[in-house]
Formats: C-alpha cells, structure tokens, sequence
C-alpha cells in the first residue's frame, strides 16, 4: 500500500513540476508580444513603429558597398550574432509627464544576451544587473536586454537608468496591442510609423490648431526603381474646415520651368485657396510672384540652375502624361536634368544620371504622397543608389568633393 501511495505521490509530484514548468514557459512572451504590449501599456507614446532591416538591407546589397564594408560590415556581423537581423526593429516615441521632451526606445529581437553584453563590454560599456536585466549607460544612451528584448534607449537630459529600463520592460508584460493599434504595426512598409498629435501639442504651440484627436501615419517603400513615400491625416477634412481651405476648380497656379530645348525640368499646380492666405497678404497674385522669384532666389545662391523660361500653363503634365487637377497641389522634378543644369555636378553625370523624376501630390483626403524614381526598373532604388555611391568614392569622389569646397 505504502508502495502504490508512494508511487502516485511521485507521479504528482512529476505532473505539477512539468505543468509549472509549462506555465513558466508561457509566462516567457516572444518577442513580437512583448514589444506589441510596450507600445500598447507604456504612459505617454505619442510615436510608434518598425522597420523591415533585413529587407532593406537585402535588397539594397549594402553589405556589398565599399563604405559599408570599411566602416560597418565589422560592426554588423557582430550584432547578427547578438540580435535577430531577420525579426523587424521596432520604435517608439514617448513624451516625459510635461510633454516637453521625447524618449526614443528602439526594441531587436535578443538572440543572445551574454554575447551582447560581452562583446559591448569589450567595447567599453559598464553593464549593470537588475532583475535579470543587464543594462549598461553612456551619453544620453542606454543599452539594455532582458529575455528575448535588446533594447536601445535615447533619453534627454538627466535621467535614471535604472527608473527609464524597469518602466519599459515592465511595459513588455503588460496587455498586447490590439485592434487599430495592432493594425499600425503591421501596416504595409519598409518603414511605418504613427504617431498621436495630442501628446504633442501640449508643449508645442506651432500644434495649437490642430483638433484633438488627429493622428498620423507614415510609410516608406523600397521598391524597383522607385522608392514610395506616403503620409496620412485621420481627420483631413475637420483640419480643412477650421484653416478655411478650399478646393477650387482651376488651379490658382499653374507654372512650368524649362531648359534651353524646351523640356520642362519641373512643373507645380497649387487648386487650393486659403482665407487666412489672403488676409495675411498671400493671395494668388503674391503666390504667382513667389514662384517667379524661386529660381532667382536659387541662382543668388549659387546653385546656376540657368533656367531659360518659366512660364504659366493650364496644361502641365506629369510625366505619366496626366494632366493636374485631381490634388490640392502636385509637383514633379526631372532629377536628371534637374542636376545637369547645376554646374557643380555635371562632372558627376555617371553617377546620378539614372534618376528620373521626383513627383509629389496632396489628395483631398489628407494624403500626401512622394514617389522618386530611376531607370533602372528591375533593381531596388537603394541598390541603385549604393551602386552610384560607391563608384563615385571609388573613382576618388571624396576627394573631388573636398577639393569643390
């Protein structure tokens, strides 16, 4: 009896001992839950989101590029065995109690804590421990990681290290974001962020008119040939109604600039007039002349762009060849010839001359939208662009630029 009491009591003892362990592993978040419940519990965020590193860098074959490889490469390949490049970098943005300074936590997913404090030691970094995180200071820095969170904090002025590291890792256990805030971290992009106006305007009187309320998104893309950058307002339309902004059927102006043979190398429509504008003495007429006196203003400060006509036109049209008239206001560059007409860089034609345009538009429903572009369709714009840089600091650019000055 005694044998088969003893034998159950064991088997107790063995099923509570691997239920709490079980337990204990569930209490251990992941990285992505941890980071979702910061943004959603930790006090004043005005400002969150993420960027796809392993993406950008990837496709962009920095790892590839001269520069990177004499000054990060080195750097980089220590951090791949601390942290988990392929997992997203996550931010956020909160605002001390009287709203007058931010404090900026970027969270990496940990892969290995003694290799991170080791190898930052090494460097120079006096880790202290608290409560199994180990957390290290330096110039307005902090370094931290518990778990599977490596944490990078830019705080302001004088701050307590130990106060600012225990507040954010207890935001990690707390309740994980759902719902439209969940929707903002996941949201399309390279790079994404939004952020809350109201924990701004506090301290920032150049906000006092927004409304309550307003939020806004940003978002970035890295594509083929082009990079895309989007922002929008929630509440455009209540922002419209209290500035008095409103759309008008004919552009209040309509200008073009063109080179010597006639191509236009940029071309802007403005469809939207402003009470506010006019009382303050910027009426259409004042915005015609501003305009007029642009390149003037360019030229006296040396920038020669040589523009040979700048003429008013109902017609302008964007290199897609559609016409203006469904923004508030559009713009498109010709970077190539934008860049041939400065003296300066002509020198440098090989390495700049696959950029193509530049257009930016304002959509009546707050969005603003910037997309630069380059010929080389099939390749990532980034690629494209740390394929220019490096050819040019290998043909000795650095020193053509210091020589220029």
């Amino acid at each position: 009896m005694f044998k088969k009491i003893s034998f159950f009591a064991l088997a107790a003892l063995i099923f509570v001992g691997c239920n709490s362990n079980e337990e204990e592993k569930e209490e251990k978040r992941n990285f992505k839950d941890s980071v979702y419940a910061f943004v959603n519990t930790h006090p004043n965020i005005v400002g969150y989101g993420r960027v796809d590193l392993k993406t950008i860098v990837d496709e962009s074959n920095i790892e590839q590029v001269g520069i990177f490889q004499l000054f990060a490469a080195e750097t980089y390949e220590g951090l791949k065995k601390q942290v988990d490049m392929s997992a997203p970098v996550y931010f956020a943005t909160t605002t001390t109690e009287g709203h007058s300074d931010l404090t900026v936590y970027s969270m990496l997913k940990l892969k290995d804590k003694k290799k991170l404090v080791d190898e930052w030691s090494n460097s120079g970094y006096e880790f202290k421990e608290d409560n199994g995180v180990s957390y290290a200071e330096d110039e307005g820095y902090i370094l931290a990681a518990k778990d599977n969170v490596a944490m990078l904090i830019m705080a302001p002025g004088d701050f307590n290290a130990k106060k600012l590291v225990t507040k954010a890792f207890n935001a990690t256990k707390g309740d994980i974001a759902s719902g439209e805030m969940k929707k903002h971290l996941e949201a399309k992009g390279d790079f994404v962020m939004h952020m809350n106006l109201d924990g701004l305007k506090e301290n920032d009187r150049s906000l006092a008119l927004v409304p309550n309320g307003t939020e806004l998104d940003f978002s970035m893309n890295f594509d083929n040939g082009e990079m895309v950058f989007e922002s929008q307002l929630n509440n455009f339309d209540k922002l419209k109604g209290l500035l008095g902004v409103e759309m008008t059927d004919e552009p209040i102006v309509a200008k073009k600039a063109t080179d010597e043979n006639g191509n236009i190398v940029m071309a802007m429509q403005l469809s939207i007039m402003n009470p506010m504008m006019d009382q303050l003495g910027m009426g259409s007429e004042e915005m015609e002349k501003a305009m007029n006196f642009a390149p003037l203003m360019m030229e006296e400060q040396e920038v020669s762009l040589n523009i040979s006509d700048l003429e008013e036109s109902d017609e302008i049209l964007m290199p897609s060849g559609k016409p203006m008239g469904d923004e508030f206001m559009e713009m498109t560059i010709d970077l190539d010839a934008m860049m041939g007409m400065v003296p300066e860089y002509q020198d440098y034609e090989q390495y700049w001359s696959k950029l193509d345009f530049a257009a930016l538009s304002i959509m009546k429903n707050g969005t603003m939208r910037l997309v630069v572009t380059t010929d080389e369709k099939g390749q990532n714009i980034l690629a494209t662009v740390f394929k220019a840089l490096d050819d040019f600091m290998n043909n000795g650019g650095l020193m053509q630029l210091m020589a220029s000055r």
